[in-house]
């Protein structure tokens, strides 16, 4: 995986510290405006995940502890998942 580096000033607005995202990184996330994020601070650096809700309105009778290691599992490995999913894709 190439490392490219993306260097963006921290601004003030609405009384609070905003941060532009440089394009190549939303979309290495697939976030769009109005989209969530949460950051983490994992081993001295902050990790940045898009937050995305397991919808199991379809799934009638799904055990909602199942449900919810499956959606911990889900937000774990978001990013992994679709890595690989690119190199199947790709």
């Amino acid at each position: 995986m190439t490392m490219e580096a993306y260097s963006r000033k921290v601004t003030k607005g609405d009384g609070r510290l905003l941060l532009e995202v440089p394009e190549e990184i939303a979309e290495f996330l697939t976030v769009e405006q109005g989209d969530a994020v949460s950051f983490q601070i994992v081993d001295n650096q902050v990790v940045v995940r898009p937050e995305r809700k397991l919808d199991t309105s379809e799934l009638k009778g799904l055990d909602e502890d199942f449900a919810e290691g499956v959606r911990v599992v889900l937000d774990k490995y978001d990013q992994t998942f679709r890595t690989l999913a690119d190199r199947r894709d790709g």
